[in-house]
């Protein structure tokens, strides 16, 4: 879990919907499902748009509606390449949450 002053959280158990991007054979996949996560923090900036995300001890950064990074010690690993905006969200919540960045 991250404890961070400038993340709001919301307690309780909530679905959140998700999408997934990976790539396989030069083709962009998208999975589409719903998280069910026990804590969600949202960040100063970015508020509608950029939030984390906690299930079962691993914790993700997600944009919109869109899964982009986890937690894995002191980095934040991205799972692929993401637009300009999505990357900002990245790099903030990195820089915010003291973490390297892994693409």
């Amino acid at each position: 879990m991250i404890g961070v002053s400038n993340l709001m959280y919301q307690a309780g158990v909530q679905d959140i919907p998700f999408m997934l991007h990976t790539k396989h054979q030069h083709r962009t996949i998208r999975f589409t499902a719903t998280l069910k996560t026990s804590a969600m923090k949202r960040f100063d900036k970015y508020q509608k748009s950029l939030c984390i995300v906690e299930k079962d001890n691993t914790t993700y950064v997600k944009s919109y509606e869109t899964l982009v990074a986890k937690v894995e010690g002191d980095e934040l690993v991205v799972f692929c390449w993401w637009s300009q905006t999505t990357s900002k969200h990245i790099n903030y919540a990195a820089k915010q949450l003291g973490l390297k960045i892994n693409r």
